[in-house]
């Protein structure tokens, strides 16, 4: 029937019908007139092309909504054959190639202004001739338009819940750049940082995004003036934050808070931000996070003010100050979910689901935490669905339910399994379970578990991690009998993690347990003790005491599987 249709079709009917072959879910007129009517392929005038397409509409050969015109699958395999019959395919491709690579050039910079839900709706309508377009570069051996292409899709998977196929199709590009001629090292660079940051933000593979990452900056800095590319001048950032395995980054936060494009000079002040966080400098953490948040939103960018509110909310749960972090994430996730980042929401809904808790609302943490695991699941993240089941087995602790407490730990542990996982979040992990082992009463366990959560702290270099850690660490010290030697490690808890105020359940149960048995006076001098030491001396002190403990205590009977 199609092959009876098609002969009834006139010569410039056929011609433009098997040239819309090349493209994949249909195209709007401009696009169609653009490639369809390029002088390379043919001579069909630009003009000439509406008129043509009403009569193929006409003739039910193609299908319009009044946005889009298409082809049923039958008929568009139909005339694909014809088309690689014409001698012209090679050049149609080509000519589609070049027209959505210049279209996702043109909406890159706009995905981070206030332009930015218009333009992610653009780019999702063209999702599949996007596609298709990159598979066609890299077939076809063309690395300069391959480059071009994926160095302006970078931040659109990045923001569509797109990650670990951005992380994929930017892989066979840099595949292809390997030993390719003609491709500049601003685009090789800027290609590897996608690589590289959809890798951090969308899989489990971390080692393989550090290097990548780490060949981008290598590149960048010996060959690639400033300023460079929005997306290359996140490369350290993220090796910073995701990957926890940065060099020194004062240069590249001076080169970046003096970047003229302002999106940018707000992530260095976001990066700074957490970077103070780590350091136990919250009052300039969160000066840096109000200029952050500033910068995006005077750009209007959603995921940016969304970030950087969640960056926020950290200040507000150190202080306890649960209802503003509950205001604060939900218009955090309202934003997020606004542009369709969903792969940044699960985290967001375990701080929210927490503050919940503390606040009494039990089903609606729960209900939270529901929400973030099936994204999860959805997303195919391994890595949140293993925080999910952390957070829930927090929750469950808190509430004496030890048992499923264990399961979630064990669920969230077997997820994180492997060499994959970044230090600071098993160090979470193992914190948390460190102290389930402490309420079971098995305090051999606690300090088996807590040892190496410390280490793992201590190698992520994250302050906030490490105060966990410590304050876990007097659990089982109070438990023993040793209040002193828990009021020590609570007051360099503090230091470390730069505020004095009691929050969260696990810190005022042994801080109370703790004052118990010291009485005030004493606990204050203890305290105070461990707040004044020095960083290194407190390390040690800690890692002596749970290292001692370790050795000197029989193995869990029950340990917690990873």
């Amino acid at each position: 029937m199609v092959e009876w249709s098609w002969d009834l079709l006139e010569e410039r009917e056929r011609v433009l019908a098997r040239r819309l072959a090349v493209f994949a879910g249909g195209g709007v007129l401009e696009a169609i007139e653009t490639v369809c009517s390029d002088s390379s392929c043919g001579d069909d005038p630009r003009g000439e092309v509406l008129e043509t397409l009403g009569r193929l509409v006409d003739k039910s050969f193609v299908a319009f909504d009044g946005r889009r015109y298409r082809m049923l699958e039958t008929i568009r395999a139909y005339v694909t054959e014809r088309l690689a019959e014409s001698g012209e395919e090679r050049r149609l491709r080509a000519a589609h190639a070049r027209f959505y690579t210049g279209l996702a050039q043109t909406a890159d910079p706009r995905l981070r202004r206030d332009e930015q839900v218009r333009w992610l709706a653009v780019l999702s309508a063209e999702h599949d001739n996007l596609t298709a377009a990159l598979r066609w570069s890299v077939t076809e051996q063309e690395p300069g338009l391959a480059a071009r292409l994926v160095g302006a899709l970078g931040w659109y998977w990045f923001l569509k819940g797109r990650r670990a196929e951005g992380a994929q199709r930017s892989a066979e590009v840099a595949a292809l750049l390997e030993g390719a001629t003609g491709v500049g090292a601003r685009e090789r660079a800027l290609a590897l940082s996608v690589q590289g940051i959809l890798m951090a933000g969308g899989t489990d593979q971390w080692h393989e995004s550090k290097d990548v990452l780490e060949r981008a900056l290598r590149l960048a800095r010996a060959s690639v003036p400033r300023p460079w590319p929005a997306m290359l001048s996140l490369a350290e950032p993220v090796l910073a934050i995701y990957v926890r395995q940065a060099p020194e980054l004062a240069p590249s936060l001076a080169e970046m808070l003096d970047d003229p494009e302002p999106w940018v000079v707000a992530c260095a002040h976001l990066l700074r931000a957490h970077l103070r966080y780590g350091a136990g400098l919250i009052e300039e953490g969160e000066r840096d996070v109000r200029a952050s948040l500033a910068g995006f939103r005077s750009v209007g960018d959603r995921w940016g003010i969304s970030t950087a509110m969640a960056a926020l909310a950290e200040v507000s749960t150190l202080r306890g100050d649960d209802a503003a972090t509950i205001a604060i994430m939900r218009e955090a996730l309202m934003l997020a979910e606004e542009i369709g980042a969903v792969e940044d929401t699960p985290y967001m809904r375990t701080r929210l689901a927490a503050a919940l808790h503390a606040t009494g609302d039990r089903a609606g943490a729960l209900e939270v935490l529901g929400q973030a695991l099936e994204l999860c699941r959805v997303c195919g993240d391994r890595l949140g669905e293993s925080g999910v089941h952390g957070v829930r087995g927090d929750l469950a602790r808190e509430e004496g339910d030890l048992a499923l407490a264990r399961h979630h730990y064990e669920q969230a542990l077997r997820l994180a399994s492997g060499e994959v996982l970044p230090a600071h979040f098993r160090a979470v992990l193992l914190t948390s379970a460190g102290l389930l082992a402490e309420q079971e009463g098995d305090t051999a366990g606690a300090w088996d578990t807590l040892a190496e959560a410390l280490r793992l702290a201590c190698r992520a270099g994250d302050g906030g991690i490490l105060a966990l850690a410590l304050i876990a660490l007097a659990a089982p010290a109070v438990r023993e009998g040793d209040a002193g030697g828990a009021a020590v490690l609570l007051g360099g808890a503090a230091r470390v993690r730069g505020v004095d105020e009691v929050v969260g359940y696990d810190h005022r149960r042994i801080t109370a347990a703790a004052i118990a048995a010291l009485g005030p006076g004493e606990y204050r001098r203890c305290y105070e003790h461990g707040r004044s030491m020095p960083h290194a001396r407190l390390l040690t002190l800690a890692e002596r005491r749970a290292g001692a403990a370790s050795a000197l205590s029989p193995h869990d009977p029950r340990p917690i599987s990873p």
